[in-house]
Order: C-alpha cells, then structure tokens, then sequence
C-alpha cells in the first residue's frame, strides 16, 4: 500500500469521522429542541391544557368553583390572556357579563382563593371605559372592596400587589359623586392608608388622588374626617412624586374652603413651601398652587390674608407675574389673588399688595389675549385704584396716589386700546374704569352697550376697597 496510501486512507477516515460526528451533533441539538418543545406541552398537566381551550365565560364560571385549583387555574389562565391583549380580553369579558361574577368573588374577603386576581381582573375592566367603572360601583363592589382595604391596613407588609391594586381601583371607581352613607366610609379607609408610615407611592398616589376626588364632591360631609389626615397631607405637598405632590394640594385647599378655622393655623407653616410650589416650572403645580392661595386669600375675614403675607406669598407672586413665563391661566389665577387683597383684604394689606410691586405686572397683563387673563387684570387694576381712592381720602391727598402708577405702568395706554380693540366686556370695564377714576385716556366719548352679562356694576369696579375704613372683626 506504501506510505502514501496509508496517509490518503487516514485522512479519509478522519475526514468521514469528523463529518459523522458534526452531522450526530447537529441532529443532536434539532432533536433535543423538539423534545423540549413536546415535551414541554406534554408536560402540562392535563386539567390546565383542558382550560387553555375554554371560553372567558366558562373561564369565569370555573372561577366560582369551590375547587381551590379548578378557581386558580382557571383565573390563571384568564390572567394569561389578559396579559396577552387586554382590549380584547376585556371586551369578552363585557360580554360575558364578568362584573357580577367577579363583584361576587370580591365578597369573599382577602381570604378568599382567587381575590388578588379578582380586584386584577375588575382593575383592567375599569380601566376600559368610566361606563365600566359605574357598572363596577353599581354592582356593589365598594362595600366588599373597603373591607379588603381595611384588612390590609390591619396587616401591612401582608400582600403589597393586592394593597396597590386595591387602592387603584377604588380610586377608579370613586370618580363621580357618592353618597354621602358611602363617601364617609371611603374617606376613613383613605384617610387609614395615607396616614400609614413609609407607605410606598404606588398606594399612596391613589388614595391622595381619590380624597382629593371625594373632597371636592362631598366637602362638607367629610370635611371633619379628612382634618385627621391634614397635616400629613400639607408635608406631602412638595413631595418628589408629581401627582402625590397636586392630589395633596388639592386636598389642602378643599379643607380650607371647608373649614377654614381649623386648616389655617397649620397652612401658615407651610407658606414656605407655598412659595417654592409658585415658583415650580411645573404647569400643574403652579396653577394648583395659584388656586390654594387664592383660597387662602378669598377667607380675608379669618385671617387669610395676614397668613399670605406673613407667609412671604406676596412678592413671590408678583415676582412670577413679573417674569411671564407662566401660562395664560396661572397668571391669571395670580393675578384675582391681588384682587381679593384690594377688594377683601383691610387698607394697609392691600397697601402692602402694591407696594410690593403688583401694579406692573397687572398692567402688563391688560394686552394678554387670553379672555380670562385680561379680565382679572381690569379687575384687579380697578381694584388697586379704588384702595388708592381711600388712601386718599385717609392722608388728605389732592388725588389718587394709584392713579400715577398705573400710568407709569402703561396701564392708562393699555386701558385706552381695549377700548377699540378690546372684545366688547373689555372694552365696557376699561371705560368704567377710565372713566370713574378720571384717568388722562378717558376723554373722546365712545359708543359701548350700557350693560354687558356678567359684568359688575360700576359701584363694584369702582370701590373695590369699602368705605368702611374700620378693621373688620376677627
């Protein structure tokens, strides 16, 4: 055979055998795959592949069984699915008429076999649609839902998923009007999870949202509940968390328009953090902030405005009207603030208003296009003006000392061209207030309705500042 040929045989063989075996492996691996692929259905066992091919109605029944795994598997399996596509799911479960049948499963308590999945399942059914969070409230969902609640504030650090997803949906289904026999329970159950120490934002955010909800429906009824969670809620104001942040304002200046005798004391200690929420890029925040401060202001009888003052609120609002970087609505929010010092607030607090340094940036605000804006500016300049009428008269001046500012402010000028160029109520509150106050603009007579819907009076635009100088009572 010789050396040559032995060599070429050698090589032959091991080229066969180097074949062979990659050929082995390769149907080696394609085979070990398919195995793992039937196998692994096959090692499914066969009660769960039976429910794989049940409709969500029948899934749902199955969920009503006494049997803790026919329950579990079949609500694990329409957990699948929904976790799959929801929309669809969910429109099956519409019209299997799921929400009774998982309102029933709610009323076995947080004990019961499939409740995490039940409160899962009505949580993506009310996310749907507000049709469907009624139907939810309607079918007697809240009464069972507040119980789970309660147990889980008896029980913290039991089952967070089950706490959040709870919170959730009854903030879902709280969004309309509730009676007053139902907003009293559902404002302590919130109330219980707000005031609970280190509760993370997940559930925190939704109950702030649904008292800030409850509270603006039922204000009066539930006022005396919500005041446990008060000073909690005026901490959480600044929080990190946006929307825990806004719900907790909100709540804030519900309580104050509610009962402002007993809120006040404890917003004066937060006026700090007031002034940092004005100042926040945020448009939310800010609006939020410009309207609780208004309703600060609007309580002058009790206190409110000394409160603002002594807060440090005033320049602060006049600093970011001043700016013009908020939007058109904010700004106008700031500015009825300076309204209701002129026109409620006693003589030396509005005073202090313009001395401040409003009177410019309310001027500024008589060119805004937007209706309400320029509106509150008239007001808020005839306002200011009719506090200078009473300075006047107090110091023995020869005119209004308010009158100078406005002009230097290009208040007079602006007044002047919402007289032709004004929407017709502009243009009827700038000639009042030209001509009440004999301003240098108001000299060729104009054309303009006697009375325009929605307009005050010209005694009201006038003497904003009554005529009763003496301090009012406490």
């Amino acid at each position: 055979m010789g050396l040559w040929g032995f060599s070429s045989a050698f090589l032959l063989q091991g080229a066969w055998f180097r074949w062979g075996f990659e050929s082995f492996l390769i149907r080696s691996i394609f085979g070990s795959l398919f195995l793992i692929c039937v196998g692994g259905r096959l090692a499914i066992p066969p009660y769960q592949r039976t429910f794989m091919s049940l409709s969500v109605a029948r899934l749902l029944g199955c969920m009503q069984s006494w049997n803790l795994v026919t329950s579990r598997t079949a609500a694990c399996e329409l957990h699948i699915r929904l976790d799959k596509d929801p929309a669809a799911v969910v429109g099956e479960m519409l019209a299997a008429n799921a929400i009774p049948i998982l309102v029933g499963l709610l009323t076995h308590g947080p004990t019961g076999m499939v409740t995490d999945r039940v409160i899962t399942f009505l949580l993506y059914i009310a996310h749907s649609s507000e049709a469907a969070c009624r139907a939810i409230r309607h079918a007697g969902a809240i009464e069972p839902l507040l119980d789970i609640l309660r147990w889980l504030c008896d029980n913290p650090n039991s089952r967070a998923q089950l706490l959040e997803n709870g919170t959730s949906l009854l903030m879902l289904i709280v969004r309309t009007p509730q009676p007053l026999q139902q907003a009293l329970p559902i404002a302590h159950v919130l109330v219980a999870l707000i005031n609970t120490a280190d509760q993370p934002v997940s559930v925190l955010c939704p109950a702030l949202l649904a008292l800030s909800i409850l509270t603006q429906f039922s204000r009066e009824a539930i006022v005396q509940v919500v005041s446990g969670v008060y000073r909690r809620t005026l901490s959480l104001m600044t929080h990190e968390n946006r929307m825990v942040g806004v719900s907790a304002i909100r709540i804030a200046r519900c309580l104050i328009q509610g009962s402002i005798h007993v809120s006040l004391a404890m917003v004066s200690e937060h006026m700090a953090d007031m002034c940092l929420l004005l100042l926040s890029d945020d448009p939310l925040v800010a609006i939020e902030a410009s309207t609780t401060v208004n309703a600060i202001v609007a309580e002058g009888a009790y206190g409110g405005i000394q409160a603002v003052i002594e807060g440090g609120v005033v320049p602060v609002l006049v600093q970011r009207l001043a700016a013009g970087d908020a939007d058109d609505e904010t700004r106008a929010e700031m500015a009825f603030a300076f309204h209701e010092i002129a026109a409620n607030g006693r003589q030396a607090q509005a005073e202090y208003g313009v001395e401040c340094g409003c009177v410019g940036p309310l001027c500024s605000m008589l060119a805004s296009y937007h209706l309400q804006a320029a509106r509150i500016a008239l007001m808020s300049v005839g306002a200011v003006l009719g506090v200078g009428v009473n300075k006047q008269i107090i110091e023995g001046l020869p005119e209004n000392p308010y009158c100078a500012l406005v002009e230097q402010a290009g208040g007079v000028a602006a007044l002047q061209q919402l007289l032709t160029h004004g929407m017709p109520e502009l243009a009827l509150l700038s000639r009042m207030i030209l001509d009440i106050h004999s301003l240098a603009a108001a000299a060729a007579p104009h054309n303009f309705p006697e009375h325009v819907a929605g307009l005050p009076d010209t005694d009201e635009v006038a003497t904003n500042v009554s005529d009763d100088l003496s301090e009012p009572e406490e």
